[in-house]
């Protein structure tokens, strides 16, 4: 309980607001299918939502801070190019691949996450 005390009020509000969802299910044993169905939620969704809250409690239904919130995600303008210039290679290299070569190049600049190079190519509608 101590963990559901620590979240913002907006995160324990959304982990009660799913809690409420998955309720009929844990209480009246309403299926999650019919439960997907009438809250036009993915099943799936609703069942990683049942699986946390029985693995961790309610405060595992709030949604988690960014792990990098506040650490620059984007590419500088050099390694940018160096990026584009990796994709438009023929023939074409694995996104994988791409972001492999930039951190080799990025060691003695910021460090990089690995959605940052993929999204920021995809951004300029490169072909990868």
């Amino acid at each position: 309980m101590d963990e559901l005390a620590s979240l913002q009020e907006s995160a324990r509000e959304m982990a009660l607001e799913r809690f409420r969802i998955i309720q009929p299910h844990l209480e009246h044993d309403r299926s999650l299918s019919l439960i997907a169905r009438t809250t036009k939620i993915p099943y799936r969704t609703i069942h990683r939502w049942l699986t946390r809250y029985r693995r961790f409690g309610l405060a595992a239904l709030a949604r988690k801070a960014r792990e990098d919130r506040g650490k620059r995600r984007a590419l500088s303008p050099r390694l940018m190019q160096v990026a584009e210039a990796l994709a438009l290679e023929v023939p074409p290299l694995p996104v994988a691949a791409i972001y492999r070569r930039i951190c080799q190049i990025a060691k003695d600049t910021a460090p990089i996450t690995a959605p940052t190079s993929p999204r920021n190519i995809s951004n300029k509608s490169l072909r990868i």
